[in-house]
């Protein structure tokens, strides 16, 4: 499953953004899944299942779409960082938004 997330601020200032924040993130993490049959996002770990957040398909204005709503089992957040990639000629210094799976 690949998780998409942006800063906080993101979908308010866009390319107004004086500040430029991190750039979206696309973070795969290993062992959240979604599981079809039961319509739910699941963390799998050590043998032990999380649900993370249950799928409902919703019909709308606009056509159909996904509604997905958090157990409260697990936590996503994300925090502004900066990195230093060494090439072995240079280091390039990078804005990223890391991000953390917390499953209680």
């Amino acid at each position: 499953m690949v998780a998409d997330y942006t800063y906080t601020d993101q979908m308010i200032y866009g390319p107004n953004d004086d500040a430029r924040g991190p750039r979206s993130t696309i973070a795969q993490i290993p062992g959240l899944t979604y599981d079809a049959a039961t319509h739910t996002v699941v963390y799998d770990s050590n043998d032990r299942k999380t649900v993370c957040a249950t799928v409902r398909e919703k019909s709308g204005l606009f056509g159909r779409h996904v509604e997905i709503k958090n157990t409260g089992a697990c936590t996503v957040s994300t925090e502004p960082a900066e990195h230093a990639e060494d090439d072995g000629w240079s280091i390039r210094r990078l804005r990223t938004l890391d991000i953390y799976l917390d499953v209680q």
